[in-house]
């Protein structure tokens, strides 16, 4: 075992007592923020089940015709699909899920160039 050649300044009683309290302090804070986020976990499963919807729609709104509306109805709320014209060979897809009794929205909106349309390339 080594042998301490020089002394070591120790600490007071007041030094001690006040790092104390501030490591139980710190303690004390972390603790409740651990506990209020393990316990404020919210239910998003219908935001995500609505999410996964809309990704599958994007295909049936490529299928609808000019100016035309779907709106599909599930159980955590519903999915308008509209399929607009925007320009000459442009055409505009608004897709939006209302969610729930709350009213959320997410929604996408993306435009859609014509292949068969009959304007001249550039």
């Amino acid at each position: 075992m080594a042998v301490l050649k020089k002394k070591i300044p120790a600490s007071t009683l007041p030094e001690v007592v006040v790092a104390s309290v501030i490591w139980l302090l710190f303690f004390f804070l972390t603790l409740n923020i651990l506990v209020y986020v393990g316990t404020s976990r919210t239910d998003n499963s219908d935001l995500l089940t609505a999410e996964m919807e809309l990704l599958t729609c994007r295909a049936e709104a490529e299928l609808l015709g000019e100016n035309e509306t779907v709106v599909h109805s599930y159980e955590w709320g519903e999915i308008e699909i509209r399929k607009e014209r925007y320009g000459e060979a442009i055409v505009r897809v608004r897709l939006k899920a209302v969610i729930g009794k709350e009213g959320k929205e997410i929604g996408y909106t993306y435009l859609v160039f014509e292949k068969n349309s009959n304007q001249p390339k550039r």
